[in-house]
C-alpha cells in the first residue's frame, strides 16, 4: 500500500458497484447528490460493452455532477463522477490517474467492482468510500473490505430495497460493512461519511471498544489462573473452617486485582496499536501513554514525510508543463 495519499488531492473518493437493479439505484443516488459535496465518484456497473454510454448520459443529465464514461490517463477531479465502461475494468492509479485494463475473454462480472474498490483502497487509503449496491453474486465484497481495512467508510443497500440482495450481504457477511442503509438513505450516508474525522474517531472508538473486550478476556483468563495458585497454595492452612476459606479468596482477589489494571492496560495498548498497524520495538512494559507518544512521532513522521512527496509531485508536474 503506498505510503502517502497526499500527492492525490485532498478530496475522498466515493466508488460505487452495483449490477441487476443498478441503474435506477444510480439514478436515485445521482439526483440526490449535490454538487457541494466536494467528492470524486467513480461507478463499476455491471454491463456489457456499448451499453454504459446510454447509461452515463442519463445520469449526467439527472446529476449537478459532471457525469462521463472513464478514460485511460484521466485525473479525478471534485465534482466528476466517472462510469467504468462496458467491457472493461477500471481502477485508480498512483497519483489519481484513471486506468482501464480489458479483461482476459468470457472474464465476468465486467466491470468488475472489485478490482476498482482495491485500486481506490490503495491509492486514496482513510479517503475512500465504498457502496454497494443491488446485484446478484458477490462481486464488491473484498473490495469493501479492502477500503474498510484501508481506514475508509463503507456503505451497503439494505435487502427491503434491492432488487437482488446478492453483492451487499457477500459484503455484510464478510464483515466489510459499517452502514446497511435504504437506498432513500444511502445519499446521507454518503454525505456524512464525507466527514473524515467524524468517521475515523468513530471506528477508533470501535476499535478501542473490541481491545477494551479481548483485554478483560486475558486479563479473566490470567486472573482466574492466579486465584487458583495462591488458594491451592494457602487451602491446607485453613481447611475446615469456611470463613478461612473465604479469608483466602480475599487474599487472592486482593493479591491479583493490585497488577490487574496495569496488565490490563498492557493487553488493550497492545491490542489497539495492533489493530492500528503501529508495531513499535521494546514495547513489553508500555502503557497507554508510552504508546501514545510513539504515535505521536510516527504521525509526525508521515506528515513530514506527505508534505516530501507533495512537494516533489508539484515539482514534477510543473516539469511536465
Amino acid at each position: 500500500m503506498e505510503s502517502s495519499y497526499a500527492t492525490v488531492g485532498d478530496f475522498a473518493v466515493v466508488a460505487i458497484g452495483s449490477s441487476l437493479g443498478g441503474p435506477r439505484a444510480l439514478e436515485y443516488i445521482f439526483s440526490a447528490l449535490s454538487e457541494e459535496l466536494r467528492v470524486a465518484i467513480l461507478v463499476s456497473q455491471h454491463m456489457p460493452k456499448g451499453f454504459t454510454k446510454a447509461l452515463t448520459a442519463r445520469l449526467d443529465a439527472l446529476s449537478d455532477f459532471k457525469v462521463m464514461e472513464g478514460c485511460d490517463r484521466h485525473r479525478t477531479q471534485v465534482g466528476e463522477a466517472l462510469i467504468a465502461p462496458g467491457g472493461y475494468n477500471m481502477e485508480i492509479a498512483s497519483g489519481g490517474y484513471i486506468r482501464l485494463i480489458k479483461p482476459p475473454p468470457k472474464t465476468t462480472p465486467t466491470p468488475s467492482v472489485n478490482y476498482m474498490m482495491k485500486s481506490v483502497a490503495k491509492v486514496y487509503g482513510p479517503r475512500g468510500i465504498g457502496v454497494l449496491l443491488t446485484g446478484m453474486g458477490n462481486d464488491g465484497a473484498e473490495g469493501m473490505k479492502a477500503i474498510k481495512d484501508a481506514g475508509g467508510a463503507t456503505i451497503a443497500q439494505d435487502e427491503s430495497s434491492c432488487i437482488v440482495y446478492g453483492m451487499p450481504k457477500a459484503a455484510v457477511a464478510a464483515m466489510a460493512v459499517d452502514v446497511v442503509a435504504s437506498l432513500s438513505v444511502i445519499p446521507s450516508a454518503i454525505v456524512q461519511a464525507v466527514d473524515q474525522p467524524t468517521r475515523i474517531s468513530a471506528r477508533f472508538d470501535l476499535m478501542v471498544l473490541e481491545a477494551v473486550d479481548e483485554g478483560l478476556l486475558t486479563l479473566g483468563y490470567n486472573l482466574r489462573q492466579a486465584i487458583y495458585c495462591y488458594v491451592e497454595e494457602r487451602y491446607h492452612l485453613k481447611r475446615d473452617r469456611i470463613p478461612g476459606r473465604l479469608e483466602i479468596l480475599h487474599g487472592a482477589l486482593e493479591t491479583s486485582l493490585s497488577t490487574g489494571a496495569r496488565v490490563l492496560e498492557k493487553v488493550i495498548a497492545e491490542k489497539l496499536y495492533n489493530k492500528l498497524g503501529m508495531n513499535f520495538e521494546n514495547r513489553n512494559e508500555w502503557n497507554l501513554l508510552d504508546y501514545a507518544q510513539q504515535a505521536k512521532k510516527a504521525t509526525q513522521k508521515t506528515r513530514t514525510d506527505q508534505k516530501s512527496h507533495a512537494g516533489i509531485a508539484s515539482s514534477s508536474d510543473q516539469i511536465a508543463v
